[in-house]
């Protein structure tokens, strides 16, 4: 991959609610950076959904609209050209549920912000600190690009699903929200999740991965915000803060309880690929 470089053309920041955004396309890429309430997507067939720590790039040419909402809103938005690029990225919406990066990255972006200061913030003085973050973010969506033997595009849709939709999301529901039948979703899937797994190393059925997806998702929020398990729970879709643990202890061996305090005292990982 060739040097590339990412050049700011906007950035604001924004704590108020602000009105639908209606479809539409742009020129330029654009990130998305979620602390507080949701921002929630329309692209194609994907409706993914922003909440803290969360962020979405858009890449030129990807027909998109949003809608921002939360009693407590507040996001990062940034418009930027990208050079030295030799991949083509796809028109599509590339979500990143929160993790380190983006923590380090709001972190950071307080410090630069000025006080008290929202929308059409200053670039040129903070331009080297503001680009070296956005190309970190940047960076971090190529890899699976610059690695096409990474995860087929059918999972990382389910995934996003999953992401959006919790434990709402098991195979009858994948299958209609991609516009399949149950057979011709478990087809594709057992083909895709094959090619995966020459990757991965690991064998799994299509209902190991919808688990282990969720699971993904749960940890990320357990480890990673300070959230009370109820929250998690339903923020995960599940019935009750019951059938979510139950759900965490079959896939882990650990209460949700005991996962979180665990990675209060010693680093634990989100489920692997």
């Amino acid at each position: 991959m060739n040097f590339i470089n990412c050049h700011l053309l906007h950035w604001s920041y924004e704590k108020h609610a602000v009105p639908e955004v209606p479809e539409h396309v742009h020129s330029y890429y654009q990130i998305e950076l979620c602390v507080h309430g949701a921002v929630r997507f329309t692209s194609s067939a994907t409706r993914p959904h922003l909440h803290s720590g969360d962020w979405m790039l858009i890449p030129p040419g990807t027909t998109h609209s949003m809608i921002y909402e939360g009693r407590d809103l507040e996001y990062y938005s940034f418009k930027f050209e990208v050079n030295g690029l030799n991949a083509r990225m796809d028109s599509e919406l590339f979500f990143h549920a929160r993790d380190p990066l983006s923590d380090w990255v709001i972190a950071s972006l307080a410090a630069l912000r000025p006080p008290d200061r929202y929308l059409y913030m200053p670039i040129n003085e903070n331009r080297i600190a503001l680009e070296a973050l956005l190309l970190s973010m940047f960076q971090q969506t190529l890899m699976p690009i610059a690695n096409r033997n990474g995860k087929p595009r059918i999972l990382r849709d389910i995934s996003a699903m999953i992401a959006e939709e919790g434990a709402k999301v098991n195979i009858q529901r994948a299958a209609e929200q991609m516009q399949m039948n149950v057979s011709q979703l478990k087809y594709r899937c057992k083909l895709a999740l094959q090619e995966y797994s020459s990757v991965t190393g690991k064998k799994l059925t299509l209902k190991e991965y919808l688990d282990r997806e969720l699971m993904k998702h749960i940890d990320r929020l357990l480890i990673y915000s300070d959230m009370p398990l109820g929250d998690i729970s339903s923020q995960t879709m599940f019935n009750n803060i019951y059938t979510f643990s139950r759900f965490v202890k079959r896939l882990t061996g650990e209460t949700p309880s005991q996962r979180r305090n665990k990675s209060g005292n010693a680093e634990i990982e989100i489920l692997p690929e």
